[in-house]
């Protein structure tokens, strides 16, 4: 704790310069809801390899638990989530704008999809393998060779009836407004037929968008030290059509009016 404190409190302090006790205030509880948070998820990340890895569970049967694990997570946290729709039933593709590691965790509170993440995901402490051990498909970004095998698979898991969430801007903003999509999933969703909902998300702190080259600790930190974190999230309808460019430009126009929605 004191080590990373050392590194921490400067840069940390300065956002807060007068108010040093305040600031310890919030370090402590970060602090605290991270040991929380570990302890959490690890008890379901064990939970989950224990009955997918030596009793043989189904993957609905993991995605389950990490629901279970979700929801405690975020009510520990204080993520406080005001919700517009609701996820459709069946096979479907979610879309969604990219401002947090949060975002997929706030989503899969209420559905169960296979999340395409970074390959850096799989090394964070905790969350990796508990992510793993439930559902995902991780794409090293920077490579297309890996990004081809990440659509293959894609396809393959829509096939077998497991919907999908995908972030297809490749990275995060801070703004009410999407950044180019990449156009793969798309086309997936087009050759196969699988309905696209779009998925907004916004939160209540510019500051909590994850921009920059923050760490997923420091960042945490920095999230988290308030005493609660509001988000707004709203589902879309249902989006189909055999043209993956259409499908595109259409899920793209949707999320930016809903986020347009819900930021007024």
């Amino acid at each position: 704790m004191f080590l990373f404190y050392d590194k921490y409190k400067i840069n940390f302090l300065k956002q807060l310069k007068g108010q040093p006790t305040f600031a310890c205030m919030k370090f402590l509880l970060a602090f605290i809801r991270f040991l929380g948070m570990a302890c959490l998820l690890g008890a379901h990340t064990l939970w989950a390899m224990i009955g997918v890895g030596i009793f043989g569970a189904s993957l609905p049967w993991a995605m389950r638990v990490r629901r279970s694990a979700v929801r405690t997570a975020l009510w520990w946290m204080r993520v406080r989530i005001e919700r517009f729709g609701n996820p459709p039933e069946g096979t479907l593709l979610y879309i969604g704008n990219h401002q947090s590691y949060l975002d997929p965790v706030v989503t899969l509170k209420f559905t169960d999809a296979m999340p395409v993440a970074k390959a850096e995901v799989e090394n964070w402490p905790i969350i990796g393998r508990g992510v793993k051990a439930t559902g995902v498909l991780f794409v090293k970004r920077e490579h297309k060779g890996s990004r081809a095998d990440t659509l293959r698979s894609v396809k393959k898991a829509l096939l077998e009836s497991c919907s999908i969430l995908i972030y297809p801007e490749g990275t995060t903003t801070d703004q009410a407004r999407t950044l180019p999509f990449r156009p793969g999933a798309f086309h997936v969703a087009a050759e196969i037929g699988v309905p696209i909902v779009p998925v907004a998300i916004l939160y209540g702190r510019k500051s909590d968008a994850w921009i920059g080259d923050d760490t997923f600790v420091r960042h945490f930190f920095a999230t988290f030290g308030h005493w609660e974190t509001r988000v707004r999230l709203q589902f879309g309808s249902p989006i189909q059509g055999s043209d993956g460019e259409w499908l595109r430009v259409e899920s793209q126009g949707a999320i930016d009016r809903m986020l347009q929605q819900i930021e007024a």
